[in-house]
């Protein structure tokens, strides 16, 4: 949510235009601001406690490089959330998670658990006919090996069955040889004497 959204939500409560709350939105935060480099602590009760803290300097390390890098001494601004702020974050957040634990496969509806057990059921016998070789026959190199592919998902999308793909050795990629290393001739000197 940026500022421009906190404004157009306050001014649909109060019924005022987005123009004037949005000026009053920012001068809140500049006396924040104002109060911060004056006093160096801003209490507001429910809310929580914002406090400037020192930081030596130091060295420190660049994390993509690993190199040394001196850090000079600085000041930071550091947010103490108050008690009502957190019970009622933990809470919405906690609610959150029930709700999306519900979304789970394991709650499917019925019909939807019905309509995948059936395609399962089609898939894996199709894949016996094609795969299953002869009681009294051993199984061949040449023939047909199940592979296994496995796809990433994104976060927050619903896993997905494993799918299995049948590929014949013969078609199978297949790497390409090692040449053999051949020894270097030494070379012969052409300094003259």
């Amino acid at each position: 949510m940026t500022k421009k959204d906190v404004a157009k939500n306050i001014a649909a409560k109060l019924q005022q235009s987005q123009t004037l709350v949005k000026q009053i939105v920012q001068c809140t935060l500049d006396a924040f601001i104002e109060v911060l480099a004056t006093d160096g602590r801003l209490e507001l009760r429910n809310f929580g406690v914002l406090e400037v803290k020192h930081r030596k300097a130091r060295t420190a390390r660049n994390p993509r490089t690993g190199a040394q890098v001196f850090a000079d001494e600085h000041y930071i601004v550091a947010f103490k959330p108050g008690k009502v702020m957190t019970d009622r974050v933990n809470l919405a957040f906690l609610n959150r998670s029930k709700a999306a634990a519900e979304d789970t496969p394991d709650a499917l509806s019925d019909a939807s658990k019905s309509k995948a057990a059936k395609s399962t059921a089609k898939s894996a016998a199709a894949k016996s006919a094609d795969t299953k070789p002869a009681a009294d026959v051993k199984p061949d190199a040449t023939k047909a090996k199940p592979a296994t592919k496995s796809t990433s998902r994104a976060r927050g999308a619903k896993k997905a069955e494993p799918v299995s793909v049948t590929v014949a050795e013969s078609e199978a990629p297949k790497a390409p040889a090692k040449k053999a290393a051949k020894p270097r001739a030494a070379k012969k000197s052409t300094s003259k004497k």
